[in-house]
C-alpha cells in the first residue's frame, strides 16, 4: 500500500520518494494512457524544509494508497474514485500516475 513520488520540489515530498499529504488527487477523467492522469495535490515546494515543519504542530504520516481519490475512470485501479493498487508510483515533471493501467 506504498506510494512513490519523484515530482520534482513537491511540498509533500521527501528526498527518498516518500508522500506526505493527507489526500493525494489524481484526475484524468478521459486518460487512456499514464501521459493522460496528473496528481492534482502536486504543490510546488516554496519553502526550506526547516520551514515547512515548523508550520504545521501535527507529526507526518507517509501516505498510502488507502489516501487516493482517483478520478482516472478508464484505470482497472480506479473503483468508485478510489485507487485500490497495491502500490502507486508519480512521476517526475509532469506529475504522471505511472501506476496507471487502462481497464479492459
Amino acid at each position: 500500500m506504498a506510494v512513490n513520488c519523484s515530482a520534482v520540489k513537491c511540498v509533500h515530498n521527501d528526498k527518498d520518494g516518500n508522500c506526505y499529504a493527507q489526500v493525494i488527487q489524481v484526475r484524468g477523467s478521459h486518460a487512456t494512457s499514464a501521459e493522460g492522469t496528473i496528481c492534482h495535490s502536486f504543490a510546488r515546494e516554496e519553502l526550506s524544509d526547516a520551514e515547512f515543519a515548523q508550520e504545521f504542530d501535527a507529526p507526518l504520516l507517509q501516505a498510502s494508497t488507502s489516501n487516493i481519490k482517483c478520478g482516472a475512470r478508464r484505470c482497472k485501479y480506479q473503483v468508485n474514485n478510489k485507487c485500490k493498487a497495491s502500490d502507486v508510483s508519480i512521476s517526475g515533471d509532469e506529475v504522471d500516475c505511472e501506476t496507471f493501467q487502462v481497464r479492459d
